[in-house]
């Protein structure tokens, strides 16, 4: 593969501005992987390094700090799943990005997400903090990626919500409704 990564196992991608900043989740997003018993590669990107030592069955690759759109699409694009472990957040561009690319996504149940992610549609929504039933999602999701369904429907949501003539449309729509209501005010 272009970025490095191997090829036999399956790709687990975590990503943020910064890996570790908490409310990011990564420590949940490694407890949850410490309950997955398959040989996979944990793949990062962002500013933070990890060095990190899950078992012999978990591979952890950084990428780092990823600046060109085409990298960043080819990471998405290889990985199996993207896990946003995020405990606070409201609509991830990461979880857009991985959906853009027809990557299923495994999140918590909370905020923006659960508009982002239709369970077990294009991804897994876990309850929130519960990193058994995160586990649960990432298996699940590996176990039913390679079906072309998974990834068509996650690429399918992301040209249905996120493509810029869709948001275009909302926001004059929005500005329309808003300007129409100032006249009658």
């Amino acid at each position: 593969l272009r970025l490095g990564l191997p090829d036999k196992r399956p790709i687990i991608l975590f990503g943020a501005q910064r890996v570790f900043d908490k409310r990011k989740g990564l420590d949940l997003l490694i407890e949850a992987i410490s309950k997955i018993k398959i040989d996979c590669t944990l793949v990062s990107f962002g500013e933070g390094e990890m060095n990190l030592d899950l078992g012999s069955h978990v591979k952890v690759v950084s990428l780092g700090t990823v600046t060109q759109e085409e990298q960043l699409a080819l990471a998405y694009s290889a990985a199996d799943v993207f896990v946003c472990a995020s405990r606070e957040d409201n609509l991830p561009n990461t979880v857009a990005e991985a959906l853009s690319c027809g990557t299923p996504c495994v999140a918590f149940a909370i905020n923006g997400l659960v508009d982002m992610i239709d369970h077990k549609i294009n991804g897994w929504l876990a309850s929130p903090y519960n990193t058994e039933d995160m586990a649960k999602g990432i298996h699940w999701v590996l176990e039913n990626s390679g079906p072309k369904h998974l990834r068509q429907s996650a690429r399918e949501k992301a040209i249905r919500e996120y493509d810029n003539s869709v948001v275009t449309a909302k926001y004059l729509q929005l500005y329309d409704e808003l300007l129409i209501g100032k006249k009658h005010a």
